[in-house]
């Protein structure tokens, strides 16, 4: 599953490749939400006073139930000769994986007293109920069934086995963010380096948003250009983008809010024909006239607790593309374009009640 290289979606990410995390993090959308019962009001009245925070105590647990989809496809035209003549003839493989499970999340101590002002809470996340991947495979064989079994075999590497429990300790923020998590704390996907999509795995598949420096203000959005730095890219434009939502009253079990964050950032790469991938592209050669554009975007739509700021629900989605220009094709009238993509689909709902997984 050479899904090579990386597309922005709309995200903007880190300053280089042991940055990016930081950055990336910000990938949670924040929405108010209220019980059904005249907590639109409460919204409205706190707007331009409150700048959330996520606040713990000490024993706190939560239980969330995790739906991850990993998809990757490669597509594009090849030449093929009919006599004297040159055609483009179009093809796409692809394929996809689910799996689900379900995160068991405790603070385990706080700095200081209880408020844990200024400093980091323990979280101790105990993940367990895995369901078995289900697999589907689209385009001819049988270079599909072989993006099928490398993304099986990635995602495959990273499940315990049958009923054990993978523990991930890390420390929670005042303002979200979370640090460190070790990197078998998320499955480490088949990409080109830096590897964006699975540095950004590792803290979205999280039940938890770092939270804007700004007051609540539903229907804000602001937009902020980003100083991006990664190797063997050239050219980068960055940006992220965060809004504030108006709640959606019939969704939510307590008053809550939403922000959704779209981060993207794009640049020229070296061509995957380059062989060392190292060759610049904003130098074309003749035999690739046209270099190589990647490109990475992530979107995150959370729910939050105005209580004290913890993840009620969230959807977050990110990939990285990357699309080229090989040689041309002898005799054909324009040169075939190819493109390799990796994406990632999360959903984060917080249990009430039962918490089976399928």
């Amino acid at each position: 599953m050479h899904t090579s290289p990386t597309t922005s979606r709309r995200g903007s990410l880190a300053r280089n490749a042991s940055r990016t995390v930081p950055f990336l993090w910000p990938l949670a959308g924040l929405l108010v939400v209220m019980a059904p019962t005249g907590h639109l009001g409460m919204a409205a009245a706190i707007q331009g006073s409150l700048q959330l925070t996520r606040t713990f105590s000490t024993g706190e647990s939560r239980q969330y139930r995790i739906q991850l989809v990993v998809r990757t496809d490669v597509g594009g035209s090849h030449a093929q000769k009919v006599g004297t003549k040159a055609y483009l003839r179009p093809f796409n493989e692809s394929a996809e994986q689910t799996m689900q499970w379900r995160a068991n999340i405790q603070v385990t101590r706080m700095p200081g007293d209880g408020a844990a002002q200024g400093g980091f809470a323990q979280i101790v996340e105990q993940d367990d109920g895995f369901s078995a991947l289900e697999t589907h495979a689209l385009g001819p064989l049988p270079h599909a069934v072989t993006l099928q079994d490398s993304l099986r075999a990635t995602l495959g590497r990273w499940m315990p086995s049958s009923g054990r429990t993978l523990t991930c300790s890390y420390s929670e923020a005042r303002t979200g963010g979370l640090s460190p998590i070790p990197s078998n704390c998320g499955p480490a996907l088949q990409e080109d380096s830096p590897a964006l999509l699975s540095r950004w795995l590792l803290l979205a598949v999280r039940p938890a948003v770092a939270l804007p420096k700004r007051p609540i203000e539903l229907g804000a959005t602001w937009t902020a250009p980003r100083a991006v730095e990664l190797p063997g890219w050239s050219a980068i434009e960055a940006s992220e983008e965060n809004s504030w939502l108006a709640p959606d009253e019939n969704a939510a079990t307590e008053p809550a809010v939403r922000l959704l964050t779209v981060q993207q950032i794009a640049g020229n790469v070296a061509s995957p024909e380059s062989g060392s991938g190292n060759s610049p592209v904003n130098n074309p050669t003749k035999s690739n006239p046209a270099g190589a554009r990647a490109a990475f975007h992530a979107e995150s739509l959370a729910t939050v607790s105005l209580k004290n700021g913890a993840v009620l629900a969230a959807s977050r989605s990110a990939s990285r593309e990357l699309s080229w220009v090989p040689a041309l094709a002898k005799g054909a009238g324009r040169p075939p374009r190819f493109h390799a993509r990796l994406a990632a689909e999360i959903t984060v709902e917080e249990c009430h009640g039962s918490c089976a997984t399928p």
